[in-house]
């Protein structure tokens, strides 16, 4: 059994009602032994903060500091939180923020005397709701992917919420019933998918800020006022289009053809779906993962302790020399998605690889950086990756004295994700050739060209399974668009119209060492898209 820490030993002896574990030196002791579990003993705290860590979980246990106060969770790598946390009735502050979090369980409405709620730059898409949090004064849901604002936020009952920070996510609307928030001072909605801003918002008599820069208003003249972001001729605007609405709907009440607006809604709605349902659409046409023949990838527990989230799949039938410049433009799609959805492959990186060039099954391992050998992408000899992370340190110090600049481009400015790992993270096939070294760089043996007919794509990152699967899911989307698949039969789009392409996707399975299931893409949940028909076998 380990010992316990000095910190926590200290809190026990002295029963003090405070603990702060923050930086390096507990970063350093959660990777060698994970987090002290004497901190769950600690049942007179009032105050705990564990930030600026690799933590990437908590123990059922939490529920026991029942007298917490103020919890500080925010930095970490977390992706799940105990249900046990529905036990801290007397938390008045909880901030989760700039962590992985994926789901936020419906325990958290046993937090009866929250006031202060911080879940900033996770990764949630669906929040439980949170008409029960009655004495809640401050929500930040900010740089998720939440596509609503959660439910029971327009409960008449949390008079109390004063700030509503919902900034840089997926959000299509504003519920107008928001104006039940009787205290609501502060709203910030920028940088979301709002198409129109419901009028009944200029009733939130006590609003003095609102943000809702960056969305997709269809209104020209209102799109400039958000852009202004002058409150007071906004809410003239909209009071302006409340009194002309209240009006419609009277005179449509008095004529006695009474019409609900939920009516016309779904009418209007049934008519788009229809012409919607008439119209053409490309394909992803997925493939069930073969037991004979299927690809494997098993991942190592030396490659989870680095580069832990892999998830892969093979595109099957492409054709790169349909034009003469669509091999050029798949390979600069990469480098965009890297910049973007991958955040300058911070949150991920992409490889991809011809099939015909390796063979499987793959290991995704991590090995010290003198046993990693390869060719790398466009080089000519083969070298190992100390070598290789050497030589590019190298360049890049003599780019900063040339140009005077710390700024680097290119790969240089990827090799900090290496610094002081003791092991590198690689993928190998069959015959033990390491095919990729993320985030830095491919096998030349096995780079596409434009006579490729089936290409494996791997996506692995450093922070959750749920982000590798959001980048491969982009990906795909934007092959698709590109057509590098078959035109579909039947398809004779000209002029301004579109082709539509069919894209067949296979299956590859990630197993863990013991062979159990890892993950599988793409299953039943990925792909969901609208804008195109899937077809899964």
């Amino acid at each position: 059994m380990e010992s316990m820490w000095s910190e926590v030993e200290t809190v026990k002896k002295e029963n003090r009602h405070e603990l702060s574990l923050k930086g390096q030196q507990i970063n350093s002791r959660i990777i060698k032994n994970g987090l002290d579990q004497g901190i769950y003993t600690l049942v007179g705290l009032n105050h705990l903060e564990i930030s600026m860590t690799c933590l990437n979980e908590l123990g059922a246990d939490l529920g026991n500091l029942s007298n917490l106060t103020s919890l500080i969770l925010c930095s970490n790598k977390l992706t799940t939180i105990p249900v046990s946390v529905g036990k801290l009735t007397k938390l008045k502050v909880l901030d989760m923020s700039n962590n992985e979090i994926i789901n936020i369980p419906n325990e958290i409405n046993g937090l009866i005397g929250l006031e202060v709620l911080n879940v900033n730059k996770n990764q949630l898409e669906i929040f439980p709701s949170i008409a029960a949090l009655k004495n809640l004064h401050k929500l930040n849901i900010s740089f998720n992917r939440l596509k609503c604002l959660p439910d029971g936020i327009t409960d008449p009952s949390l008079v109390h919420l004063s700030h509503v920070l919902a900034s840089n996510n997926h959000i299509e609307e504003i519920p107008p019933e928001l104006n039940n928030l009787s205290h609501l001072n502060v709203l910030d909605l920028s940088e979301n998918h709002l198409n129109d801003i419901a009028p009944e918002l200029c009733l939130c008599e006590r609003l003095k800020e609102l943000n809702l820069k960056g969305n997709r208003v269809k209104d020209r003249k209102l799109l400039k006022l958000l852009e202004q972001s002058n409150k007071k001729t906004i809410f003239e605007f909209l009071s302006t289009a409340l009194t002309k609405q209240q009006k419609s709907e009277e005179g449509r009440n008095s004529s006695g053809i009474p019409r609900s607006g939920k009516a016309k809604k779904k009418n209007r709605q049934s008519k788009k779906d229809t012409l919607e349902n008439d119209v053409p659409k490309s394909v992803i046409h997925i493939l069930h993962f073969p037991e004979e023949d299927g690809v494997t990838v098993r991942i190592t527990s030396n490659a989870v302790a680095i580069r832990p989230y892999i998830i892969c799949c093979i595109v099957k039938d492409v054709n790169l020399k349909r034009e003469n410049t669509l091999y050029k433009k798949f390979i600069q799609l990469q480098t965009k998605l890297h910049d973007t959805v991958c955040d300058k492959r911070q949150a991920a990186t992409i490889a991809t690889h011809d099939m015909s060039k390796l063979k499987a099954p793959l290991v995704f391992d991590a090995k010290v950086p003198a046993k990693i050998k390869l060719i790398p992408l466009f080089g000519k000899e083969e070298v190992d990756a100390h070598s290789l992370v050497s030589s590019l340190r190298k360049e890049a110090d003599e780019i900063r004295k040339e140009k005077k600049r710390n700024k680097l481009s290119g790969v240089h400015k990827y090799l900090d994700f290496l610094h002081e790992k003791p092991e590198y993270p690689c993928l190998l096939d069959a015959k033990e050739q390491v095919i990729s070294f993320p985030p830095i760089t491919n096998s030349d043996v096995t780079k596409i060209s434009p006579e490729t007919s089936e290409i494996l794509v791997e996506v692995t990152s450093s922070r959750s399974l749920p982000i590798c699967k959001s980048v491969m899911n982009t990906l795909l989307m934007e092959i698709l668009n590109l057509g590098v698949g078959d035109l579909l039969e039947g398809d004779h789009s000209s002029g301004d119209k579109e082709p539509n392409y069919k894209l067949i996707v296979q299956q590859v399975r990630v197993l863990n060492e013991d062979s159990s299931l890892y993950a599988v893409y793409p299953s039943q949940v990925d792909i969901q898209e609208d804008s195109i028909q899937v077809i899964r076998e």
